[in-house]
């Protein structure tokens, strides 16, 4: 009997959020989702063993939660039942699937490519600090890609993806929440037995294989997940985010290196406090604050003091953009609107992750232009690029250290991985596709080079505070 009242409920959320995805006027959107609450919450009590005290957040949001000193603050509930229509200004730009608001901000971000039908993660927004970064989808290239099993791993678990979801859109946030925990804290058991981090991907092929045992069952379990996060991805926008991570969406942009990124941004967020991200990051978008200064060292780590940028330990980042460039998002950081508690002023994280990764992959369309224009460059004679003209690259764009010193036959072994990742003829030694070429540099991190300034010495600028000063300022 619970069991038969649990798929009523399920069900219910999924025609939830199916009405989201076809709504298209705000005012009538907001109005639907206070009905179809009120529906939930009497469906809810009318399950055995709930009654009128359960009726709190069935729908992620309606708490604001933020971390800090190693505690957990709530910013303001509100009752379903004595909550009335939140005005445009209460609303802000950043809309949730459960149609609470964050706030406006002077510099307030939409993940690039977000749904514009005028549902929900529309991503609105005034002043954007975005503008003028190039858009990040390239069909072509993006379709190009997805048919590589090894550029796109997870490509034949994102087909033939049709009808409803059989997963809520809370269910497949909730795996979402727990699998980044879970990677989070696999990641710093790796790091204290000195072991290499499995990537994202990887990890979460294991994490359902883990939870269900049989290898059948995982895979039709991970595609019942995927294709929730797919169809969702238009009203909440950490699927649109994580899409991306496991190289579902923006193919074209998809490396190792992306799941590492938020790995480490959560765990620097959480940073004691791996085991609560799940429950933190279940009160829903843009209900999770942080202190600016944390924020900051998500970006720059801990022991980094603000102002040496030779010291900020930043690897992805610093991989695509020189300082120049980090300081410009560190500054957007620090201009977000934020809210104050015990001292501290505090920004969201879904701001702050959605601007970082929004930089991020600017950057990294940026240098898929410069590789694609490379692989021009150095085809001299527009047969392909062979082994000859990629050292010469090697040298000219990438400037690797290691690779300069290598003998000649790690060379071609390295050129070998490149040319059987991109699906080319390994025997003929020639790379002839040039779309597919900076994909594949992608997953060797064979990158255009680009110049960390030195740390500075000791004692230098110790005037000057670490990680943003602990008032955010």
């Amino acid at each position: 009997e619970v069991q038969e009242w649990k798929d009523k409920y399920e069900t219910l959320q999924v025609e939830i959020e199916e009405e989201l995805l076809v709504s298209t006027e705000s005012k009538a959107l907001l109005l639907a989702i206070e009905k179809l609450k009120a529906e939930n919450y009497q469906l809810h009590d009318q399950m055995p063993g709930n009654d009128s005290a359960s009726k709190k957040n069935l729908l992620p949001g309606d708490s604001g939660y933020g971390i800090g000193d190693g505690e957990v603050y709530t910013y303001g509930h509100t009752d379903a039942e004595t909550q009335t229509e939140p005005s445009e200004a209460e609303m802000g730009v950043h809309r949730s699937v459960t149609g609470k608001g964050l706030g406006k901000s002077k510099s307030s971000v939409s993940f690039q490519n977000a749904a514009s039908d005028g549902g929900e993660g529309e991503g609105e927004t005034a002043d954007d600090p975005n503008d003028g970064v190039p858009k990040l989808t390239n069909p072509e290239t993006d379709a190009l890609v997805r048919q590589s099993k090894k550029l796109c791993p997870l490509a034949k678990m994102a087909t033939d993806l049709k009808g409803k979801p059989k997963l809520s859109v809370e269910t497949a946030l909730n795996t979402l929440h727990d699998l980044y925990e879970k990677k989070c804290i696999a990641d710093l058991t790796d790091h204290e037995q000195n072991n290499e981090r499995d990537s994202m991907v990887d990890f979460l092929q294991d994490y359902f294989l883990h939870e269900y045992g049989l290898q059948k069952l995982a895979e039709k379990k991970l595609k019942i997940f995927l294709h929730a996060c797919m169809k969702f991805s238009k009203v909440h926008k950490r699927f649109e985010v994580f899409l991306t991570l496991v190289g579902l969406k923006n193919e074209r942009l998809f490396s190792n290196e992306n799941g590492n990124l938020m790995s480490l941004m959560l765990s620097r967020a959480f940073k004691g406090n791996l085991k609560s991200i799940r429950e933190i990051l279940e009160q829903g978008y843009g209900a999770v604050w942080i202190p600016k200064f944390t924020a900051v060292d998500m970006v720059i780590g801990f022991n980094a003091k603000r102002q040496d940028q030779g010291a900020w330990e930043c690897p992805e980042l610093y991989q695509l953009a020189d300082a120049e460039k980090i300081e410009e998002l560190l500054l957007d950081i620090e201009d977000l609107e934020t809210q104050t508690h015990k001292g501290n002023l505090c920004v969201s994280l879904d701001v702050v992750l959605e601007l970082v990764f929004n930089r991020y992959y600017g950057w990294k369309g940026d240098v898929h232009d410069q590789l694609r224009e490379a692989f021009m460059v150095f085809d001299e004679d527009r047969n392909g690029l062979e082994l000859p003209e990629f050292k010469v690259m090697l040298t000219d764009l990438c400037q690797r250290e290691d690779l300069g010193t290598a003998s000649e036959k790690e060379v071609v072994k390295l050129w070998k991985q490149l040319i059987d990742i991109g699906g080319q003829d390994e025997d003929e030694l020639i790379f002839l596709q040039h779309d597919l070429f900076p994909v594949v540099c992608f997953q060797k991190a064979i990158l255009p080079f680009i110049a960390k300034p030195p740390p500075k010495a000791d004692g230098e600028g110790q005037e000057e505070e670490k990680g943003g000063g602990g008032d955010g300022s």
